[in-house]
């Protein structure tokens, strides 16, 4: 199965007051190095960031070697809300590849496991996503069937508004999918907590 993985970084991270993708972690990676790093190594499938609002920041730091390579898939109209964002990379990725696994940047406690667990839990058919505090979410993997939902995402609604209405989900308690970062405070409070 080809696969890819779609990472979110297209935000304004307006919570944050500033570039959160880029801030500094204890391990001494940025939050998308994180990410981009977690989503390779799981090694099922290719790894995309679809960026925006601090497209250039992203580029200039991946120039300088300071995030992992990986593909960018730029969101001009980023600020139209993560489903525009959401509905443009599934449009970069949907002739070739079978199914795309979603999730966001900002996430900070998934590790390659989580996206191994994902992949393995899909028939191929059915969506397969993180159930966290009671709820469905991302990070997801859709089969290529769903993509044209995806593409029809708009606003600031997500991913979630499919699962919470299609039959074929499957859902997998993945606590750590509950855990993201929106402002410096939080970012001080996972460092201090994972020095």
């Amino acid at each position: 199965m080809k696969l890819a993985i779609m990472i979110l970084a297209a935000g304004q991270s307006q919570r944050f007051n500033g570039c959160k993708l880029l801030a500094q972690m204890s391990s001494g990676d940025s939050l998308l190095s994180h990410s981009i790093v977690n989503a390779t190594t799981s090694e099922v499938g290719d790894v995309y960031v679809v960026t925006g609002r601090w497209h250039d920041d992203i580029e200039h730091a991946q120039c300088q070697a300071l995030v992992p390579p990986c593909k960018l898939l730029y969101c001009s109209e980023w600020s139209l809300g993560i489903g525009h964002s959401i509905a443009y990379g599934v449009g970069c990725l949907a002739d070739d590849y079978e199914a795309i696994l979603v999730t966001l940047a900002d996430q900070v406690a998934l590790t390659s496991e989580t996206f191994k667990l994902l992949v393995s839990e899909y028939d191929g058919s059915e969506i397969v996503c993180a159930l966290y505090a009671g709820q469905c979410g991302v990070p997801a993997l859709f089969p290529k069937r769903y993509f044209s939902k995806l593409m029809s995402l708009s606003g600031d609604s997500g991913a979630k508004k499919i699962l919470y209405t299609e039959d074929a989900v499957k859902a997998i308690q993945i606590k750590s999918a509950d855990v993201d970062i929106d402002t410096k405070a939080d970012l001080d409070r996972w460092n201090s907590l994972n020095a």
